[in-house]
């Protein structure tokens, strides 16, 4: 039936440990999707300027659901959803994080730019891979200096102690924000309501789908809420233990394109 979404989350999930993937296998796959009127989203924490470097063989051919869920592009370019955090959000947000002991300083990911706190910028010695990694732009004294609409904070703690702070941001910023983790120590603020599952929504009824037919794949929290509303959800068996109790695993892990052969394997039953 035409009309269907294959989402996937990407690191734990698509991409393997390198944060690579089969680029012309997944190409092919892709344009089977398309031909049969399909979607395929990405649907990842992560912002568009690693996804537009990352996806440039299927650019324009695939679905975006990027900073779990802030902001949503259809495949043609026209921009879905920004969900923006005000200032006064984010400094009320940056109030609680001030006092937790941080791994990964707060990066603030904009629609055009990142920035990070310059207190933050010799935090420790893991400071380098991760400002190199999420291409910080911009460094600040404070978050009033920020000149960019803000749809994600992001930052890391020891793993152990995501659950607690999660909810301690949570309880006391409130319903105005949504705070999340992708695995692996890191936090995310963002805007209240925002997730992958409500992205997926916004692109069903951007295609005039009401109830869309739904295969997903993740292996972390933030992945709940879009394996739970899909007809075929799937856990990578290297994720999170809450995602993979809930969820039959996919026919392979993430170091062996588990997303890929799982949708070749469908699509050929079909």
């Amino acid at each position: 039936m035409a009309g269907d979404f294959f989402a996937s989350d990407l690191d734990g999930t698509f991409f393997d440990n390198q944060r690579e993937y089969d680029v012309d296998r997944f190409k092919t796959l892709v344009q089977i999707i398309n031909s049969q009127d399909n979607h395929f989203v990405l649907a990842t924490g992560r912002d568009l300027i690693m996804l537009e470097k990352s996806f440039a063989p299927v650019w324009g051919q695939v679905d975006i659901v990027a900073n779990n869920g802030a902001v949503v592009i259809a495949a043609n370019g026209t921009v879905l959803q920004e969900a923006v955090i005000p200032i006064i959000i984010m400094e009320k947000v940056m109030q609680v994080i001030s006092k937790m002991h941080l791994e990964k300083g707060v990066i603030f990911v904009g629609l055009n730019h990142k920035f990070m706190l310059r207190k933050h910028r010799n935090l420790n010695h893991q400071k380098n891979t991760f400002q190199r990694e999420d291409q910080v732009s911009y460094f600040v004294e404070q978050v009033n200096e920020i000149h960019d609409r803000i749809v994600k904070l992001t930052f890391g703690v020891e793993t152990q102690a995501v659950p607690a702070l999660i909810e301690l941001i949570q309880n006391q910023v409130g319903s105005s924000v949504y705070v999340t983790t992708s695995g692996y120590g890191s936090i995310d603020v963002i805007a209240a309501t925002v997730n992958k599952a409500q992205g997926l929504q916004i692109l069903a009824q951007y295609y005039q789908q009401d109830q869309p037919w739904i295969m997903a794949f993740g292996d972390g929290l933030n992945d709940l809420e879009m394996l739970k509303i899909a007809q075929m959800p799937y856990a990578m068996s290297n994720g999170d233990p809450v995602i993979v109790e809930q969820f039959p695993p996919a026919m392979a892990d993430n170091q062996h394109s588990g997303v890929i052969k799982t949708i070749e394997k469908y699509l050929q039953k079909k």
